[in-house]
């Protein structure tokens, strides 16, 4: 799922200190994610425990960005 790689890419770019390629992939990835929750809501995605594993790396991502602004 893209969404996971996405998500996966934007924790490697808070770790590599690229905040501002964070907020993009992160951006895309959390795009996707809303489409595929969306789907899950209404019994149209199969693949329901992908987009709950996108979705929480999304927040950890979220969440690493607002440490380093705080900094």
């Amino acid at each position: 799922m893209r969404a996971l790689a996405l998500s996966v890419k934007a924790l490697a770019q808070v770790s590599l200190q690229q905040p501002d390629a964070a907020v993009h992939t992160l951006g895309e990835a959390s795009d996707i994610v809303e489409e595929g929750l969306s789907k899950v809501r209404e019994g149209k995605e199969s693949a329901w425990h992908d987009v709950l594993i996108a979705h929480i790396l999304c927040q950890e991502a979220t969440e690493c960005l607002e440490r380093i602004h705080q900094e």
